[in-house]
């Protein structure tokens, strides 16, 4: 099971970056929009859960929790046999994917807090509130695994001083900083950056890391069976991100310009693309992972037809027209959803009757307690 760490170092502070060129061309309504906003504007009952207003997110939310795990679940005693077998550069480039993934939780992670202290509506709250603490077990399993994997902390400091030189992580905090953190735009942008954050930024060090752990030269078994059994279970918790701001999308009367959703999506796009640029740099322009070369175009693309996925989802024509280049990685996701499903029991939160929208939860002095 999990072994403690006595560091986090997705929290430890990146070098200072400075400003990226960009067209910082803002969408600003009048300060009236807001007030056309249901969802953003204060109302007495904002912390009265009941009766629900907005079933949908209330449903995505409770599909949400029905599926929560714990650090605890993942079980990692496989996993340290399993890193012995992995060659030098597997293993670095491994652990620069972890170490990434948790700087990626660990910044969205306070920028979600943001968006949640704007919106108003107690349903996407509670969810906001409960993807704040998934985080959290991100950090807590990606730490875990650093802590089995690395033995030192010299170890430890040389690849977080490898990535922190990555000109792409520094865009990227960059990219976060100005559409959602110390956004003045409006309310439905910083909600499409957040879409475009969760499916995005993780993609392509996920696909790696699935192939890395998913397989091993010559064997029908995973190499690191813990480490992608949590992997998958986080995929699917920022697809659960993502669907919350497709939602939240529909619901906000103001709706972010084509032009502006495709200008914030191509420069993610860059920005994933670079980051396949630095990791493959760092290894020599050439990654043999499990006995297959990676190909650093077929990942580029993978990251356009992820961005089509993301857009088509909002409500916008695809960009890119790219079909999925990494069939595969679809296969595995699913075959180990399928394994997780088959091993998770039912509780009492997914046997639970949906609570109608249109039911008014009334206290009585007449209930039995």
């Amino acid at each position: 099971m999990l072994g403690n760490t006595d560091e986090t170092p997705a929290q430890q502070p990146l070098a200072d970056f400075g400003s990226a060129d960009f067209d910082n061309t803002e969408f600003e309504p009048s300060a009236a929009a807001y007030k056309d906003e249901p969802l953003l504007t204060e109302s007495k009952h904002r912390f009265v859960m009941f009766p629900i207003h907005y079933n949908e997110i209330w449903q995505a939310y409770k599909a949400a929790e029905a599926k929560f795990w714990s650090a605890e679940e993942i079980a990692l005693s496989e996993d340290a046999e399993g890193w012995e077998t992995l060659s030098g550069k597997e293993k670095s480039v491994l652990l620069q994917i972890l170490l990434l993934l948790a700087t990626n939780d660990s910044f969205v992670g306070n920028v979600q807090s943001r968006v949640a202290n704007e919106i108003q509506a107690a349903e996407p709250r509670a969810y906001y509130g409960f993807q704040i603490m998934q985080k959290n077990i991100h950090l807590e399993l990606l730490n875990a695994l650093l802590g089995l994997f690395l033995k030192d902390d010299a170890s430890r400091d040389l690849i977080y001083e490898t990535i922190s030189s990555f000109p792409s992580l520094h865009r990227k905090i960059a990219w976060v900083e100005r559409h959602i953190h110390k956004s003045h735009e409006h309310f439905s942008v910083r909600n499409v950056a957040l879409a475009i954050y969760s499916k995005i930024f993780n993609s392509t060090l996920s696909i790696i890391a699935v192939h890395l752990a998913a397989k091993v030269p010559k064997y029908e078994r995973s190499a690191l069976p813990g480490f992608l059994h949590g992997l998958i279970k986080m995929h699917h918790d920022y697809h659960h991100y993502y669907e919350l701001s497709t939602i939240l999308g529909d619901l906000l009367v103001n709706k972010v310009p084509v032009s502006k959703v495709h200008a914030m999506l191509q420069e993610a796009v860059d920005i994933e693309e670079e980051l396949v640029k630095d990791l493959f740099s760092y290894a020599g322009n050439a990654i043999a992972l499990a006995g297959t070369t990676v190909d650093p175009a077929e990942l580029k693309r993978y990251c356009k037809f992820v961005a089509d996925q993301t857009v088509v989802g909002l409500g916008f024509e695809k960009v890119f027209g790219v079909t999925d280049p990494l069939p595969w990685a679809t296969r595995i996701i699913e075959s180990e959803t399928i394994k997780i499903k088959s091993k998770t029991p039912v509780t009492a939160i997914q046997k639970k009757a949906e609570v109608p929208a249109n039911i008014e939860s009334a206290f009585t002095l007449d209930d039995d307690f």
